[in-house]
């Protein structure tokens, strides 16, 4: 996971505003290509940016 700047730069967490998050998942053994998908949230008009991972 990274979080980037309104520039699309990676931040450290806690350090500025992110603007939006990559979230990474990585190939299993389904996926015929191995590749890896990703995907990328961007902040609403909310203040914050609220993550909720969830994990099975």
């Amino acid at each position: 996971m990274t979080l980037c700047n309104q520039h699309g730069e990676a931040i450290v967490p806690g350090t500025g505003s992110a603007n939006s998050v990559e979230i990474f998942f990585r190939s299993h053994k389904g996926n015929q290509r191995r590749q890896m998908t990703t995907l990328r949230h961007y902040r609403s008009g909310q203040q914050a940016l609220r993550l909720v991972v969830a994990v099975e």
